[in-house]
């Protein structure tokens, strides 16, 4: 595997374990707008990826705990997992 394959693969697992963190993390409005529409429960905390899917999560009154500051997946993770272990230091 190329390092680029193998960083995808790992950022994909480590967004995945959000989920188990109490995270759910939205890609898209269309993924909020479903999470709506099928009336899901939100766990406590909620990421975003772009200020665009943040807009679409707080029309729908959703709190947006966390978003991405790029359109970088491995950015997005690594700086998640960053907010994560900040939050459980306090």
């Amino acid at each position: 595997e190329t390092r680029e394959r193998m960083i995808k693969v790992t950022d994909r697992k480590i967004v995945e374990s959000f989920y188990t963190e109490g995270i759910v993390t939205f890609f898209s409005p269309s993924a909020v707008k479903s999470w709506v529409v099928n009336k899901l429960e939100l766990p406590y905390r909620t990421a975003s990826f772009g200020p665009v899917t943040s807009k679409s999560m707080q029309q729908y009154g959703m709190k947006v705990w966390f978003e991405a500051p790029s359109n970088s997946l491995h950015e997005f993770a690594y700086l998640l997992k960053e907010a994560i272990s900040r939050q459980e230091k306090t």
